[in-house]
């Protein structure tokens, strides 16, 4: 093996833990989002003055948008590109987040919520596309062990967190937080195109 070909196989090698690590960094908000806003439902509750029956449908209406269209947006990612549907939902997911945190009413809430798991489907749709497209398959189910846990650390982490937020800052937060993820995200995924797949 030339110096050129192990400099072209330690890039394809830095470059799927790359790819790897920005999908399970952008997955990792949508499942934390479903969790962690049941325990500030209670705040949200009294703040718009509304009933529980209705502030349910904060989480109910995010879960009902993913399962709703993840399947879209897996065929979706077949045609014009994993990494594509991705950035964009990761994007969408970052305005939707902050949209969420400045509503002024219940429903305006709920709207945005119903926008957040729009794009929250995108990134769930395409993750494991992306990291079984990336590695090969003697690697690929280390790799998909490693994304999963991001996903089961993100639903366990998510009560918590929201009920540290609800009890020391306040229930718009549990949005906030989302925000300054996008620009390491977005660098992170920049950084890894370098490998076609994920490029593609």
């Amino acid at each position: 093996m030339t110096a050129t070909d192990r400099s072209t196989t330690r890039k394809k090698l830095e470059s799927k833990w790359l790819v790897l690590s920005a999908v399970m960094l952008g997955t990792f908000m949508a499942p934390l989002d479903a969790s962690i806003v049941n325990t500030v439902l209670p705040d949200v509750t009294r703040y718009f003055e509304t009933d529980i029956s209705i502030a349910q449908w904060v989480p109910a209406v995010y879960l009902l948008t993913i399962s709703c269209l993840i399947l879209l947006y897996g065929r979706l990612g077949d045609m014009i590109g994993y990494k594509r549907i991705f950035l964009y939902g990761l994007a969408s997911f970052t305005v939707a987040s902050a949209l969420c945190g400045v509503s002024q009413s219940i429903w305006m809430l709920i709207v945005f919520r119903a926008v957040q798991g729009f794009a929250a489907g995108m990134l769930m749709a395409v993750g494991f596309a992306i990291v079984t497209s990336v590695f090969p398959p003697t690697e690929r189910g280390k790799a998909m062990g490693i994304y999963a846990i991001s996903i089961a650390a993100a639903l366990s982490l998510g009560p918590t967190l929201g009920g540290l937020i609800a009890e020391y800052v306040s229930w718009h937060y549990v949005f906030f937080i989302n925000v300054p993820k996008l620009k390491l995200n977005s660098s992170i995924s920049n950084t890894s195109t370098q490998c076609l797949l994920f490029g593609a």
